[in-house]
């Protein structure tokens, strides 16, 4: 009975937390100065749309790529890593993980941790 009750309460807190950590997105930095992304006027879909769904398309897309054996580079990690990654003054791409970059900065605002680069590149491929 405790551990139902436990649970219940997490659920609880977790519900409670949902709307701040929308409304941290909706605040969240949309490009970093020197990537691709900067120059760019759109995302592979709308801003608001990526914000609020991109792990849900990341998700969809491992789906697929794993278990069905489909590729394509629409919402791929790999495609996500090259235009968002930002190079420094000497010409090197900065890792989107590192601090105050694109993907780091987003998952910090919001306390998630990032493993999608456990097995993924955090630059482009050169």
């Amino acid at each position: 009975m405790n551990t139902l009750k436990t649970a219940l309460a997490l659920m609880l807190v977790a519900l409670s937390l949902a709307p701040g950590i929308s409304m941290s997105l909706d605040n969240a930095t949309e490009v970093i100065p020197g990537s691709r992304a900067a120059g760019l006027d759109a995302c592979v879909a709308p801003t608001e749309y990526m914000r609020r769904n991109h792990m849900e398309e990341l998700l969809h897309k491992r789906n697929q790529t794993m278990r069905q054996g489909i590729r394509t580079e629409e919402f791929s990690m790999n495609e996500c890593v090259s235009c968002h990654a930002a190079k420094d003054d000497s010409g090197h791409y900065v890792p989107v993980t590192d601090k105050g970059q694109f993907c780091q900065s987003c998952h910090e605002r919001v306390s998630q941790q990032l493993d999608c680069f456990e097995c993924h590149r955090t630059t482009p491929e050169s």
